[in-house]
């Protein structure tokens, strides 16, 4: 299995009750939850993950109507699986 990278996107595994990294919020985070890796820390020990909590909601004129709610919090290898790999990168376009 490759290791994980920023921008996979990741499922949380098991129940799991953390705090969030900027807020003082705890946050309960439940089975297949998905997550996007922001950062990777101490070599791929643990990751940064951007969980959406609630999803924002849109008019029918596209305009927002709740921004939704978002935390970024710290998760290890053993508490998420890959859903999505990070997209290719994609060097400078030619001259």
């Amino acid at each position: 299995m490759r290791p994980f990278r920023e921008f996979d996107v990741v499922r949380v595994l098991a129940p799991l009750s953390c705090q969030s990294n900027y807020s003082d919020l705890v946050v309960q985070l439940h089975p297949g939850q998905i997550g996007t890796i922001i950062d990777v820390l101490g070599q791929g020990t643990a990751f940064e993950v951007d969980i959406m909590l609630q999803a924002p909601t849109f008019g029918t004129d596209g305009e927002p109507l709740d921004p939704g709610n978002w935390a970024v919090v710290t998760l290890t290898p053993d508490q998420i699986e890959l859903v999505e790999p990070a997209p290719a990168q994609q060097g400078p376009p030619p001259d």
